[in-house]
């Protein structure tokens, strides 16, 4: 009996190794049929054309050319770039130099009001101001020599001695 379920054990195990080779031979076949059909596509896949190649020559000509003129764009873009920060810098020098000098106008402005100010109080007082009588002094202060050689000499023109024609000197 061992040995007739050995034979049938066998018998199974051979046919199973059969239907596996069988599962395996057609999975083989599909693979075939699939590769005939890729190569039979491939074979009557369109061919390119000249026309198509130079197309293609052309747009890769053109990309190059778009890409030498972003390059120019991003080189002209920094270059602007520049000369923004230039001219905000300027403007920043220029906006403190009028900060210093509106603030030295107001300092100016400021001394002069002062000055105005005190002119100002100055002058209120001149209505305040009396005249006194004349002291002891001489009202001519001093001038009293130059008018009596006035009236001594009276109206002479000066340095009418001199004859300049004649070579003399009169005295």
């Amino acid at each position: 009996m061992a040995n007739r379920v050995s034979r049938d054990r066998l018998k199974e195990i051979k046919q199973g190794y059969r239907d596996e080779i069988s599962s395996l031979q057609q999975q083989l076949r599909d693979y075939q049929t699939r590769l005939d059909q890729a190569n039979q596509t491939a074979a009557n896949a369109p061919k390119i054309s000249q026309e198509a190649k130079d197309y293609r020559a052309q747009t890769q000509g053109m990309l190059s050319q778009a890409e030498a003129i972003r390059s120019g764009y991003s080189s002209q873009l920094a270059s602007i770039q520049q000369q923004q920060k230039t001219y905000e810098d300027t403007m920043a020098a220029r906006s403190a130099a009028l900060t210093r000098q509106g603030e030295e106008q107001r300092k100016v402005a400021a001394e002069e009001a002062a000055i105005r100010s005190a002119n100002q109080r100055r002058s209120e007082l001149a209505p305040r101001l009396q005249i006194q009588p004349a002291g002891e002094t001489p009202t001519t202060g001093g001038t009293q020599p130059f008018k009596r050689r006035k009236m001594q000499f009276g109206d002479t023109k000066p340095y009418g001695a001199l004859a300049i024609k004649s070579n003399t000197l009169n005295v």
